[in-house]
């Protein structure tokens, strides 16, 4: 169930969990620039999303608002629920030289407008060689995924490179034939960009396996944990 109304955020449930009556929280307006004075462009026609900040329903996140720049930059957002924090997201277009780093914290109030002004920041190279750790051989076409973006596939050396935020640094490496592996903890990016090195990569192994019950039948359903 969706329910809706002019100058009020939305609310959902499930009928199934469904708890009476249904409330709706007052709106506010949020209205934006983002800026990117090295290089004007890269402002415009940009998709802005707005969150709210907290635990995610069944894993997923749904923007409560989200809006698209125009030639300068700007966007506007009617009706965005009143109340709680919010974080404002800026999805990098690959290969992009700038990116707009996400704004947290942000509140919106009822009946009032809310002024965000975002800047972008010049991104800086990151490069990572990947190996399988059994033989020491470069891995080709692995992508190395960075603070949930794609950066890339290794080539035909195991060589990958991508661009980041200058800052912390996350993200994990995945591919099959192998045990994915997160980063270490602690990376961080500086001005000069940031060298992985080697990332070693346990190969993995498919298991076959049959359940029977004591006498020999096969169990169907059975549930089978590997550690």
């Amino acid at each position: 169930v969706d329910l809706s109304a002019p100058g009020y955020g939305h609310t959902r449930v499930q009928v199934e969990i469904a708890a009476w009556p249904l409330r709706l929280n007052r709106t506010g307006t949020v209205r934006g620039r983002l800026l990117c004075p090295p290089q004007p462009e890269a402002a415009a026609r940009q998709d802005v999303l707005f969150y709210m900040q907290g635990p995610a329903t069944r894993g997923i996140t749904l923007p409560e608002a989200r809006a698209t720049t125009d030639a300068q930059g700007n966007f506007f957002m009617p009706d965005v629920p009143a109340g709680g924090r919010y974080s404002l997201y800026v999805p990098t277009q690959r290969g992009s030289a700038y990116a707009f780093p996400s704004q947290n914290d942000l509140v919106v109030k009822s009946d009032q407008e809310t002024a965000i002004e975002l800047t972008a920041v010049k991104q800086v190279q990151i490069k990572a060689r990947v190996l399988a750790a059994d033989n020491g051989q470069p891995v080709a076409n692995v992508p190395v995924i960075l603070a949930n973006l794609p950066s890339g596939n290794s080539d035909a050396n195991g060589l990958v490179t991508g661009l980041v935020l200058p800052g912390p640094v996350y993200g994990w490496v995945e591919t099959a034939g192998y045990v994915g592996k997160q980063l270490p903890a602690g990376l961080v990016a500086g001005p000069e960009g940031l060298d992985l090195g080697e990332i070693r990569l346990e190969p993995s192994c498919q298991i076959a396996v049959l359940a029977v019950d004591a006498a020999g039948q096969a169990v169907a359903g059975a549930q089978v944990t590997a550690k």
